[in-house]
């Protein structure tokens, strides 16, 4: 058992990372209702979380591989680690729309994008020819279970819990994977370290700003609460 562990460990780790990270960009999707009604907000501005998530995971993935780059893979994913832990301990006490962009948008926007282009060269540094290759295609069947259940598990917590209980479960995987961790390795360091291109940076945000800003709907309601009360109204009739 030890020696198994010893061996599979990482790939259990970063396995487990994808999950989250992956379901984690589905699960709330399902639980728009219940966050409006919950957060005092509109369907509107849920959204808006939303794709402000997705906003951040894209601007900031680009760096999270450079920076892996310069102060290595370990520790900037150890670093997006922690940064989600905060993140969804925040997102599940939340009380209004600002707390949940801070803590689920911005803060596991940012964790994702530290972890998730760290998990292909950790498995390199941790396994070689076939145990690799086997390595990828777990990781790869992973990645497209998490997608396909993300959404049924979060409308089982909205249904059955609270959709601060999938923040609260996240919190837990992520404490598992934090324990975990002790069995990857670091890997090589680079020769030449690249130095970080902060202009580069600067435009991969404001770039990836300006598509998902662009294409986002305009949102009139959001400080009107006639969207949510005809809302409102509606889930009486249904329940009636």
């Amino acid at each position: 058992m030890k020696s198994s562990m010893k061996t599979w460990g990482a790939l259990i780790t970063l396995a487990l990372t994808l999950f989250l990270v992956v379901v984690d960009t589905t699960i709330m999707n399902v639980s728009i209702t219940a966050l409006v009604q919950d957060l005092n907000t509109t369907v509107s501005g849920v959204q808006a979380a939303i794709s402000i998530y997705a906003l951040v995971m894209a601007a900031f993935i680009l760096i999270g591989s450079k920076l892996s780059d310069i102060f290595g893979k370990k520790r900037i994913f150890m670093l997006g680690l922690i940064f989600y832990m905060i993140g969804t301990t925040w997102a599940s006490f939340s009380t209004n729309l600002t707390m949940l962009i801070i803590g689920w948008s911005i803060l596991e926007g940012i964790g994702g994008a530290l972890m998730l282009p760290n998990i292909p060269v950790l498995l390199q540094s941790n396994y070689k020819d076939g145990k690799l290759s086997f390595s990828y295609g777990i990781i790869g069947v992973v990645g497209t279970i998490s997608a396909g259940i993300g959404p049924m598990i979060g409308s089982l917590f909205t249904t059955y819990a609270s959709w601060r209980g999938a923040f609260l479960a996240g919190l837990l995987l992520a404490l598992i994977i934090f324990a975990l961790s002790r069995s990857l390795k670091q890997g090589k360091a680079l020769e030449h370290k690249p130095k970080f291109d902060f202009l580069g940076a600067g435009l991969s945000i404001s770039g990836w700003s300006g598509i998902v800003l662009g294409i986002l709907p305009d949102q009139p309601e959001i400080d009107n609460p006639a969207p949510r009360k005809r809302m409102e109204f509606s889930l009486q009739q249904t329940h009636l």
